[in-house]
């Protein structure tokens, strides 16, 4: 497990496409937002790539994008990196380290970001 303290975070699975794509968002919990897109796809050597997009909203106002930078998000890229590594062996793409979306919010990149360049 990834060093620090992980925060049990109720989510609830609100959307799945089926075997391609399934989303979760936090119901309760630190974040006041916390949308994560789960994206899959059959690679032709019969891996499965696997790519995350999540949005969040880090809680406290100004105190909580101080957090963000120092804490919080050095803990999700601590949480994904520590997913990357079975992800390889199972033969799956890595997920993609943390950018931020348009509107300014905190988010891990997915599928949509790689025309924009960023790591898939």
């Amino acid at each position: 497990m990834p060093d620090g303290a992980v925060i049990p975070t109720p989510t609830e699975i609100v959307h799945v496409d089926a075997p391609n794509r399934f989303v979760d968002e936090q119901r309760t919990g630190p974040y006041r937002i916390w949308h994560h897109e789960h994206f899959f796809a059959a690679l032709p050597d019969g891996g499965t790539e696997v790519h995350d997009l999540v949005t969040y909203a880090p809680p406290l106002g100004p105190l909580g994008i101080l957090l963000n930078r120092f804490l919080i998000r050095p803990q999700l890229e601590k949480i994904f990196n520590y997913r990357e590594a079975p992800l390889v062996r199972a033969g799956a793409a890595p997920p993609a380290s943390p950018s931020c979306a348009p509107d300014g919010a905190p988010r891990l990149p997915g599928p949509a970001d790689a025309q924009r360049g960023d790591r898939k």
